[in-house]
């Protein structure tokens, strides 16, 4: 088992975000990405993504279609020698409906961060988090971990910068 992880949020950052992406019509990696995944997966790194998915709880898709999406997504990666590990998903929103109003996982909370440490059995010094939102880095550092916001610049490049840096 691998002991360096990388944790990525999806939207806008793994995949183009279209609006409560879910279908695999609308999958589009971001440029970079196959291949900073399969330079990662190359070097032995766990990938972790760590995600809100509030169209659940706003009904416009069940979980299982969010599954059957990241599926979909390794799929496509398999393809280039990368693999997703896992996916830890929050399906909440405090406003739909109001059973979810007390939510404790839903990112800048970082319950799902702990949920992966705990599950992979990873050490923080061996993580890092890339993000494109401010709740994202709320997340890694309540959680004490390294993170970076994911640029305009090639995510290959981005990641290979990163792994050299803080590795």
């Amino acid at each position: 088992m691998t002991n360096k992880a990388f944790f990525f949020d999806r939207d806008n950052t793994l995949i183009r975000d279209k609006g409560y992406t879910y279908l695999s019509k609308d999958l589009v990696f971001l440029p970079g990405v196959i291949e900073g995944l399969s330079f990662l997966k190359k070097n032995k790194f766990l990938i972790i993504v760590i995600t809100n998915q509030s169209g659940i709880a706003r009904n416009y898709f069940k979980k299982r279609d969010v599954d059957k999406f990241h599926d979909f997504m390794n799929k496509k990666l398999k393809k280039f020698g990368a693999k997703i590990d896992d996916f830890i998903i929050c399906g909440c929103h405090p406003k739909f409906p109001k059973k979810n109003n007390k939510c404790k996982c839903r990112k800048p909370s970082n319950l799902m961060l702990i949920k992966a440490i705990r599950k992979w059995s990873l050490k923080k010094r061996n993580i890092v988090m890339m993000g494109d939102k401010l709740t994202d880095k709320m997340s890694a550092k309540k959680t004490n971990i390294k993170f970076y916001y994911k640029k305009k610049e090639n995510f290959y490049v981005q990641i290979k910068k990163i792994v050299d840096k803080s590795f």
